[in-house]
């Protein structure tokens, strides 16, 4: 059976082509593939298109949120409109 990858849309709701960030929101990365088996590669935003990274898909989403998610409120929710 065929390892399926996808270059582009979306596979366990992680979209190639957008950004994450680290919790201390120095870091962000993009995703560039995901597999099936739940293999996510990602580079950082500012390194070589050549610096490519591997890590399993758990470890991923607690590694990263999604770039535009407020980090600066409990689970990462967006603060309501004035209050930032």
């Amino acid at each position: 059976m065929a390892e399926k990858n996808m270059t582009e849309g979306s596979l366990y709701g992680l979209d190639v082509g957008t950004r994450w960030r680290d919790a201390s929101g120095r870091r962000t990365v993009i995703i560039l593939w995901v597999q099936r088996s739940g293999v996510v590669v990602y580079r950082d935003e500012d390194a070589a298109s050549e610096d490519e990274r591997v890590i399993n898909i758990l470890r991923f989403v607690e590694t990263f949120v999604p770039a535009n998610v407020n980090m600066g409120t409990p689970g990462g929710f967006p603060c309501p409109p004035g209050s930032s």
